[in-house]
């Protein structure tokens, strides 16, 4: 009855809301901090009286008058305090501030990326390093090497915590830690497996295990050296997180590229550790290529998003599965060199599907979620799309599954990025100080049933729930 009610009065009447205010700015408070959040206040303790404290904006209204707003949240429920202050009463507070010996140092430590580069450490500890390290010496009690397990496992944790407790981490340190240690152990498993290749097998003792075990050390040590090695690269040179997303993407895909140019150069008559040797080389090379290819597209399109990077995989991906589809439908597979044509057209299309994912972003800027909206629409339209092809001829294995997971992909890619694209349906414009606005979507928010708001982001853009506005700024 309610929503009936709502509904007759928005179609009788057009919401107006009028805002008269003076001109604020927001001004670092005592000329140091933008903005006090959670974590700065535990350090600061300027507002303990305020129980659930999320954060402190200082507003300027004039050269004498500040305004300091405090947002907390008592028994989940937001509440704003403004408090009005003089010039001398702002000096007077911020004393607290300027008589601290550890305030310059409080606020020089980044550690926005802390908790990213600890969980990476612990997973990369249980992941690998627990398990590899007892192995590489050659541990085979198994009461020691669980025990071994468990103390590096521990301390992957508890090592870097101690140790960065007062250092700066920020995101993007933290994800090259993340990126350097996941191309660091799949390049070390690459010489692995070159090491292993050359040893020669013994008719009565077999290969030498103990020996393998021992190189279990290479991939560790790459994994650290990458891991620790892309961090310091990050901070000399003030990587973004894009950059660092395509650099990932160079490796993957070089490393995949490499693999294909590898196998160009195997056939069926030579020797199966020849042929191994000639793609593991590839993979390397192309891997190493590729992350220096990334970052030289990077500088060349500085203004990519993070959203743009997972965009042009998606593509990407989007090409490689239809150079395989038709391959698929033109060659039986019955051919040694089969195998190089399929690897070769996936490698030219693949690329073209990334440089054209890149151009998509150019001039959009497409935002993380939106990135990975799309990406998942891709998957998404290919399960419904094999889907559709099981259902018509009962054969997974079939080219009509492999046709319809190439189609439904395509067009959860293509109708995501498109609704995306155009779903921004606010517009507004202004005349001297006089400022027209227009949100169609404000008409959901008198549906909105909800009795408070539940995040600090809803209440700061509580303004937006409008359908015109009209604003006077003098």
């Amino acid at each position: 009855m309610k929503t009936a009610i709502r509904l007759f009065i928005l179609t009788i009447f057009t919401t107006f809301t009028f805002q008269v205010f003076a001109q604020q700015t927001v001004v670092p408070l005592c000329d140091k901090i933008e903005v006090v959040n959670v974590e700065l206040e535990k350090k600061l303790q300027l507002f303990t009286e305020y129980e659930g404290f999320q954060q402190a904006l200082l507003y300027k209204e004039s050269d004498d008058l500040f305004v300091l707003e405090i947002i907390y949240k008592p028994n989940d429920v937001f509440q704003v305090e403004r408090k009005p202050m003089t010039k001398a009463e702002l000096a007077t507070f911020c004393e607290r501030i300027n008589q601290s010996d550890k305030i310059q140092e409080i606020l020089s430590i980044n550690q926005n990326g802390r908790q990213e580069y600890l969980i990476s450490s612990t997973v990369s500890g249980l992941g690998l390093y627990a398990w590899a390290l007892p192995r590489a010496l050659n541990i085979q009690n198994e009461r020691p090497f669980i025990a071994t397990y468990m103390l590096v496992g521990g301390g992957s944790f508890y090592v870097p915590f101690l140790a960065t407790k007062n250092q700066e981490i920020t995101k993007p340190m933290a994800r090259s830690y993340s990126i350097g240690t996941v191309t660091g152990t799949g390049h070390g498993f690459l010489i692995y497996n070159l090491m292993n290749l050359n040893d020669v097998y013994n008719p009565m003792t077999g290969y030498n295990y103990e020996k393998r075990q021992r190189r279990l050390f290479v991939p560790m040590i790459f994994s650290l050296g990458e891991s620790f090695g892309m961090m310091a690269l990050t901070k000399k040179h003030d990587l973004s997180l894009s950059n660092l997303g395509m650099i990932t993407t160079g490796s993957v895909w070089g490393a995949g590229y490499g693999a294909s140019f590898g196998n160009f150069f195997t056939n069926a008559n030579s020797d199966y550790k020849e042929d191994s040797r000639r793609v593991t080389y590839g993979t390397l090379i192309g891997s190493g290529l590729g992350m220096y290819a990334g970052h030289y597209i990077h500088s060349k399109i500085p203004d990519m998003t993070v959203g743009d990077m997972i965009v042009a995989n998606a593509y990407g991906t989007l090409g490689a599965l239809y150079a395989a589809t038709i391959t698929d439908l033109a060659l039986d597979f019955n051919d040694y060199n089969d195998s190089k044509i399929l690897l070769g057209s996936m490698t030219a299309t693949s690329a073209a599907g990334i440089a054209y994912g890149l151009s998509r972003g150019k001039g959009y800027n497409y935002t993380p979620a939106e990135g990975a909206y799309i990406g998942l629409s891709e998957i998404a339209g290919g399960l419904v799309g094999i889907g559709v092809g099981y259902l018509v001829t009962d054969n997974l294995e079939s080219e009509t599954a492999l046709v319809s997971a190439s189609l439904g992909a395509s067009a959860g890619i293509f109708l995501i990025d498109r609704y995306l694209r155009t779903r921004n349906l606010n517009t507004s414009s202004s005349i001297g100080n006089i400022n027209f606005g227009f949100n169609p979507m404000g008409v959901a928010n008198a549906f909105d049933t909800s009795e408070k708001p539940t995040t600090i982001e809803y209440l700061q853009r509580s303004t937006d729930n409008y359908i015109v506005r009209i604003g006077v700024t003098f």
